[in-house]
């Protein structure tokens, strides 16, 4: 996890995991039907296509709303933090999202962990 030294506002998390210049955040420990943020670095041109699948088993991206094969594509201005929200939707296992960018590709490792997120 890596706290930004650029904040993003609008309420988002300024912390993310991954290496960069996407994070995955929203939590600190991932479970089937929790709330998700993949975050877009300001310093990123251009649209950013996200895949996965589980590594340790035969389910696919793990982030509900998904287009096409799996893909997920976030576009918007250049310049300002953007951002896709929505529900991990994997069961229990280790994933991995591949991120693509005009001039980047980036991995982010993830594991959900059993059972109903506990109580907030």
């Amino acid at each position: 996890m890596q706290q930004f030294p650029n904040q993003p506002g609008h309420k988002l998390p300024g912390y993310g995991y991954g290496p960069g210049p996407v994070f995955l955040s929203g939590q600190l420990t991932w479970f089937n039907n929790v709330y998700a943020l993949i975050m877009v670095s300001p310093a990123v041109s251009g649209d950013v296509l996200v895949r996965g699948h589980q590594l340790d088993g035969s389910g696919g991206i793990p982030l509900q709303g998904q287009q096409g094969q799996g893909n997920l594509k976030i576009a918007g201005p250049n310049g300002t933090w953007r951002w896709w929200g929505g529900q991990i939707v994997g069961g229990p296992g280790c994933y991995g999202l591949q991120i693509d960018g005009t001039n980047f590709t980036e991995q982010i490792i993830f594991s959900i962990s059993p059972g109903p997120a506990p109580p907030a």
